[in-house]
C-alpha cells in the first residue's frame, strides 16, 4: 500500500512548513527515482505519533477520492546528513532522524501553492465540498484563510500537510458523538473554503456519505491503520483512537453532517 524510498541526495530546504521539511531525491525498491517532500521524525518535535497520524490521514484522503501527493516511507541512511553543507539546521535534523521517516512524492513544478487571495470560482462545487467535509472529519484546523495548505493546477486542487489532524480527539472520546464537542469550538470557521460552500443545496454531503460507506464495506480503514502503525509503531495508540472515532462517524453519519451544516450556517 505504501512505497518505501531510500534517500539518495539532499536537494534543498522546502519553501514551506513549520517543521523544516526538505526536498530530497530517493529511489524505491523497483529502482524508480523521485523527488520527495521529506518530513523528518525530529522535525515533528515532541509528537512521536505525528508521522504515523500524517501517513494515516494522507492515505485516508486518497481513499476518499481527494487528490493528494502520494504518501511514502523514506529511509534516511545513517550518514546521509554528511552531504548537507550549506543548511546546518537540516543537517542536524537528518543526523538525528536516520531510519524511517514520512514523506510525499512531489507533484511537480506545475502545481502551485494556493495564495491567500485565491478565488474558488474556477473549481467544481463538489470538489470544494469534498475537501471541507474531509477536513471536518479529520479535524484539519490547519487550512485557514492565512495558511490554506492546498496546491492547485488548472481546475484541480490537492490537499497537503495533515500533521495537526485529530488534535481534538481527547476532548470527546467519552462521548457517543465525539464530533459534537469539536464543532462546539467552531474550529472550521476560518477554513479557507468555508465561504464557498452552500450547505443548503439539495444533496449536500451525499458523495461524502457514499465514500464513507465504501470504506466501511471494503474494510479500508483497518488496512490504512495497519499501514500507518506498521511504518510508525509509536503511533499505534493514536491510530487506535482515531479508528474508534471514525467508527463512531460511520455509525451516525447523519448527525455528523448535520453538525457540519450547522457550523457553516452559524
Amino acid at each position: 500500500m505504501v512505497r518505501t524510498f531510500t534517500a539518495t541526495e539532499f536537494i534543498e530546504p522546502a519553501l514551506r512548513g513549520g517543521n523544516l521539511p526538505m526536498i530530497v531525491r530517493g529511489i524505491d525498491a523497483n529502482g524508480e527515482a523521485a523527488s520527495i517532500f521529506l518530513k523528518t521524525r525530529v522535525g515533528y518535535g515532541n509528537r512521536p505519533a505525528a508521522p504515523g497520524v500524517e501517513l494515516f490521514t494522507a492515505l485516508l484522503a486518497k481513499e476518499m477520492g481527494l487528490h493528494a501527493p502520494e504518501p511514502v516511507i523514506v529511509d534516511v541512511p545513517a550518514r546521509f546528513h554528511e552531504q548537507v553543507f550549506d543548511a546546518p539546521r537540516y543537517r542536524t535534523l537528518l543526523e538525528a532522524s536516520a531510519g524511517t521517516n514520512f514523506g510525499t512524492v512531489a507533484l511537480g513544478a506545475d502545481w502551485k501553492t494556493w495564495p491567500v487571495e485565491m478565488s474558488t470560482r474556477a473549481f467544481a462545487p463538489d470538489l470544494i465540498e469534498g475537501i471541507f467535509l474531509f477536513d471536518s472529519m479529520v479535524q484539519q484546523t490547519d487550512r485557514g484563510f492565512d495558511n490554506p495548505n492546498i496546491l492547485w493546477r488548472g481546475h484541480q486542487l490537492a490537499v497537503v500537510d495533515h500533521e495537526k489532524c485529530f488534535a481534538y480527539l481527547p476532548g470527546g472520546e467519552e462521548e457517543a458523538r465525539p464530533w459534537r464537542g469539536f464543532f462546539g469550538h467552531r474550529p472550521m470557521h476560518t477554513h479557507c473554503l468555508r465561504t464557498a460552500l452552500k450547505p443548503e443545496r439539495e444533496g449536500f454531503g451525499r458523495e461524502f456519505r457514499e465514500q464513507l460507506l465504501g470504506l466501511e464495506m471494503e474494510d479500508r480503514i483497518r488496512a490504512i491503520c495497519h499501514a500507518a502503525t506498521g511504518a510508525f509503531p509509536m503511533a499505534t495508540v493514536a491510530i487506535g483512537r482515531i479508528s474508534a472515532y471514525l467508527d463512531a462517524i460511520l455509525r451516525d453519519t447523519e448527525d455528523f453532517l448535520d453538525h457540519v451544516k450547522d457550523a457553516l450556517l452559524r
